[in-house]
């Protein structure tokens, strides 16, 4: 018996359906069934009771308890092997959430990377919220978070690094192009949109409740997290949005300007899981925590 067909059994008790199941494992449903007659024969017992809905007999909930336990042991061990050797070859993975290029980390993987010639790091780019849920997992070794998501966690490292303001970007011809700072209510008439929520759940709360007081709604952009496309349609006159001011700073098609009231700022850190962590993600860690990240701020 294969790990496969162990997988493909318990997704179909967890979809009772052979054809989600079939979807699910990138395989047709002539396939699913064919998996699941093999499994039965090689068990000489009924596992499935085959109708609108597949379900499992008494034996077949007992195979599927004992194929969780199995899959569950193999892709830990996986897991592990894979940090050891990982950790042998000095390989840090790394989680990241915006342009590269922003607040200076292209330079500072730069410099670790220098210091540490054996070493290599292995980024990954994905919302705030996804990554400290790669980070509690133990998939990451380290990430650098918007640190509003990040709540009080024992099993959980944490470094905070600089604090920043948001501007409300818009396009260059806008009437509130050429000030200093806006108010909240000088926003009142515009259209405001953001790109998903998910990046960073707690912050957009926060801001939503803040400009909601001012009776301002805040719209939802169909661009995802791409913060590329949330700056194309600002300048293509579609509304504004707010960003985290430094990060403005790496679009030239549009103007960010500082909201004096709005009281949110975005606090940056890194955390990492105390129980995975391993040497070299311990100084990257060390990197960061000396970097000088104060001239990025606002």
């Amino acid at each position: 018996m294969d790990l496969f067909r162990m997988r493909c059994y318990v997704s179909v008790a967890e979809n009772q359906s052979l054809s989600k199941a079939a979807h699910e494992q990138f395989i047709t449903q002539p396939a699913m069934t064919a998996q699941m007659n093999a499994l039965e024969k090689e068990f000489g017992i009924k596992l499935l009771d085959r109708g609108q809905h597949t379900v499992l007999t008494p034996a077949g909930e007992m195979v599927l308890n004992r194929f969780r336990d199995i899959l569950a042991i193999y892709d830990q061990t996986v897991d592990e092997v894979r940090k050891q050797e990982d950790e042998s070859y000095g390989l840090v993975r790394f989680g990241w959430h915006g342009p590269f290029n922003w607040l200076g980390v292209a330079e500072m993987v730069s410099e670790f990377c220098q210091e540490h010639s054996a070493s290599s790091i292995r980024l990954t780019i994905d919302t705030w919220a996804s990554l400290l849920k790669q980070v509690c997992a133990g998939d990451l070794d380290v990430a650098f978070m918007e640190m509003s998501e990040v709540e009080a966690n024992d099993d959980l490292g944490r470094l905070d690094l600089l604090s920043e303001g948001i501007s409300v970007v818009m396009p260059l011809n806008h009437r509130l192009a050429g000030c200093d700072r806006v108010s909240v209510g000088d926003l009142r008439t515009e259209r405001l949109f953001m790109p998903d929520p998910d990046i960073s759940p707690q912050f957009f709360k926060r801001l939503q409740k803040t400009f909601a007081r001012a009776g301002i709604r805040i719209e939802r952009a169909c661009v995802g997290n791409h913060y590329e496309a949330t700056v194309a349609l600002v300048a293509a006159g579609n509304g504004l949005t707010c960003m985290p001011a430094s990060m403005c700073r790496n679009f030239d098609s549009v103007v960010q300007v500082p909201v004096s009231d709005l009281g949110i700022n975005m606090k940056y850190g890194v955390v990492w899981n105390r129980s995975t962590v391993g040497t070299i993600a311990s100084e990257l860690v060390a990197v960061i925590s000396n970097w000088d990240w104060s001239f990025k701020g606002v």
